[in-house]
């Protein structure tokens, strides 16, 4: 079973380094991150990515276009687009 962690946030005012932060922090409780294709474009989430990489978080490529997914590790299936807790 699986429980979607919320990543969207809403701090007006705020700089994105704040938000990245705030992303952090959520990613320390998650064993997936899903990343929306063309994650590469912005980036805090090339960070959020190097840091899943960095600290054993497995990620997924969501693909919008084709409707599937394909993994960036070789354990996971498909995703939504979120940081996921497996719980």
């Amino acid at each position: 079973e699986y429980e979607l962690l919320d990543t969207i946030f809403d701090f007006p005012g705020k700089s994105g380094l704040y938000y990245l932060g705030k992303g952090l922090i959520v990613m320390h409780d998650a064993d997936v991150c899903i990343f929306a294709e063309d994650f590469e474009d912005a980036q805090g989430c090339v960070i959020e990515h190097i840091c899943a990489e960095k600290y054993g978080i497995k990620t997924i490529l969501y693909e919008t276009e084709e409707g599937i997914s394909e993994e960036m590790d070789d354990d996971m299936g498909d995703g939504n687009g979120s940081i996921l807790d497996n719980i």
